[in-house]
């Protein structure tokens, strides 16, 4: 009976390294998903704080550039201020999207499978 309960007691002892080593691998990854989550609202939160300034920089400056003369000195320059606050948008837009894609989906997880599965294969396991 002792050489028996000894043998148990080695698997079981294996089964559960397994089982440490799971969920090492699974917090590890729930860890690194938490962090996506938080850049993409720090992301998120930048580009909602740059989108209004910016928002004005565009308006006025495709204002001035259409009341601007086709030939005045400073049609380049509030064309390129328009340009640059366009593609300044883009990348706005692109910090957006980057925070929509990383969403934690916190799902309930029932562990009373691997808990009677522990019990069953463990002779001194609490019941």
């Amino acid at each position: 009976m002792l050489p028996y309960t000894i043998e148990q007691l080695k698997q079981t002892c294996k089964e559960l390294a397994v089982s440490n080593d799971q969920l090492a691998s699974t917090q590890e990854a729930l860890m690194q998903s938490e962090k996506l989550a938080s850049m993409g609202q720090l992301a998120a939160g930048i580009a909602h704080e740059v989108n209004n300034p910016l928002g004005t920089v565009l308006m006025l400056s495709h204002t001035l550039l259409d009341e601007a003369a086709v030939e005045g000195p400073q049609r380049e320059d509030l064309a390129l201020i328009a340009s640059e606050a366009d593609r300044c948008k883009k990348i706005v837009s692109g910090l957006l999207q980057f925070a929509r894609k990383n969403k934690v989906d916190a799902r309930a997880t029932n562990i009373a499978p691997w808990s009677r599965r522990r019990r069953a294969c463990c002779p001194f396991a609490r019941t």
